[in-house]
């Protein structure tokens, strides 16, 4: 819904036009008529709590853009220019808010929420109007008072900066429309798949789906559901919704791919919306069981010769000085010559709450954080050295962890609106090779181990031999 005059969001509070919804009186009292012009609208009249929120402007000609959110409750915000994007001269034409470094997610209880837009050819100090500037905790500035007495000041600040030609203003409004008792969550098989909806990235399996019901019993309603991974589409589909005379939404599941099991199960008020993608039958040629094994290559045979480097079979635990000073510790299993383990460093951080976009894409200023404990694989092949009971231990590994990189600042304080702001982040995979030197002793049953992983860095072990 689009209105170029703010004059009629006056009229609308006042009651003058009793059927339309009501708003509340926003910062600009009047419009001034000039060459300059702003339009803002949203993606959508109305939105469900959990729907992001997505709103367009257009300009006739080049102007720096100010965005006020006002809520329900009278609370004004200025939603742009903000902590995340501080330059806000914009250029004629289209443009989307927000940019590709954080999302607006709609929360609370129903009713109206305003937004309201002013464009001016000259930079104006609005800012210094808001309680703070924004900053890396406070990154949308709140405006102090109600919205009549802001509404004088912001005018005041322009005519006394711009002629009256120089600016202009716009408005719009979106309804908040309470969730249905229902839920959804979508789940694949395998997991962590890509979910659009209607075209838009929602999250990875498994997800909560937030649905659009009909707006009236007996109506139908419809939304394209596309599950992707590793870059391909995996399963696509239309989710045809019925609101029945009950209130209760019925979900039909209409697939468009064959390579897919589908069902639905309900379970109180969640209802999980099940796809178990069918297993890549084996290549034509390829042997269907196991080979033979040729024995002459490996042996566990427990008495193999001391000298060539058995230590029969094992069981230990280790402990090693992790380069950025967190202890690790490993576990390994050995059989003959063989030994193989896994080392854990608690390099996890503390990661927000972000939206992930789900492919690496150009933050700005980021935090680069690990999701989770750093894991190494690897494997040793013990070595006699002709002194009894005393190994050379040579080995290598590899080494994987998920790193967030999530568009900074990273924030906790009041939000615009009646939403919840969610950076953008992606996440990456990081495989890194390591190799191990050490030296293992036998005292009895009991192994002693020390060594260097040049990634995990001085290693000692203790454990049993069987």
């Amino acid at each position: 819904m689009r209105h170029g005059a703010l004059a009629l969001a006056i009229l609308l509070a006042s009651g003058c036009a009793s059927w339309a919804d009501p708003v509340p009186q926003g910062v600009i009292v009047k419009e001034n008529p000039a060459d300059l012009a702003i339009e803002v609208w949203p993606a959508k009249e109305s939105y469900l709590a959990g729907q992001r929120l997505e709103l367009n402007v257009r300009l006739s000609q080049a102007a720096y853009v100010y965005l006020y959110a006002v809520s329900s409750q009278g609370r004004v915000t200025l939603l742009y220019p903000n902590a995340y994007e501080l330059e806000n001269l914009r250029k004629a034409g289209l443009h989307h808010f927000p940019g590709n470094r954080y999302r607006l997610v709609v929360e609370g209880q129903s009713g109206i929420e305003v937004v309201q837009a002013i464009a001016t050819l000259e930079p104006v100090d609005l800012l210094s109007l808001a309680e703070a500037a924004p900053s890396t905790q406070l990154p949308f500035a709140p405006l102090p008072g109600e919205p009549a007495a802001l509404a004088a000041q912001v005018q005041g600040l322009l005519a006394q900066t711009l002629a009256q030609e120089r600016w202009a203003v716009g408005w719009t409004q979106f309804h908040i429309v309470a969730p249905p008792s229902q839920r959804w969550v979508v789940r694949s098989f395998p997991h962590e798949a890509e979910v659009y909806l209607d075209g838009q990235l929602v999250g990875l399996t498994p997800e909560e789906l937030v649905l659009a019901p009909p707006a009236r019993a007996g109506q139908s309603a419809q939304a394209e559901l596309v599950l992707v991974r590793g870059g391909q589409v995996i399963w696509s589909g239309v989710l045809r919704m019925t609101n029945g005379a009950d209130g209760k939404l019925a979900l039909k599941v209409v697939s468009k791919d064959d390579n897919a099991a589908v069902s639905t199960r309900t379970e109180g008020d969640t209802t999980f919306l099940d796809i178990r993608l069918q297993e890549a039958q084996p290549v034509r040629g390829e042997p269907e069981g196991p080979g033979e094994v040729d024995a002459s290559v490996i042996s566990l045979d427990p008495s193999f010769d001391f000298r060539r480097g058995s230590l029969g079979g094992s069981l230990s635990a280790n402990l090693g000085g992790h380069p950025s000073g967190i202890s690790t510790f490993g576990l390994e299993f050995g059989i003959s010559a063989v030994r193989l383990g896994i080392g854990l460093a608690d390099t996890a951080d503390e990661v927000p709450e972000f939206f992930d976009v789900g492919t690496p894409l150009d933050l700005g200023t980021e935090w680069v954080l690990n999701e989770d404990p750093e894991v190494e694989i690897y494997g040793k092949l013990s070595l006699g050295t002709g002194f009894e009971g005393l190994w050379l231990e040579l080995g290598g590994g590899l080494v994987y962890q998920v790193q967030a990189h999530v568009a900074a600042p990273d924030f906790a304080g009041p939000v615009p609106l009646d939403v919840s702001v969610l950076p953008n982040g992606y996440r990456i995979e990081l495989f890194e090779a390591a190799g191990i030197v050490g030296l293992a002793y036998r005292v009895g049953n009991v192994l002693l181990q020390m060594g260097y992983d040049t990634h995990r860095g001085v290693v000692g072990g203790l454990g049993v031999v069987f």
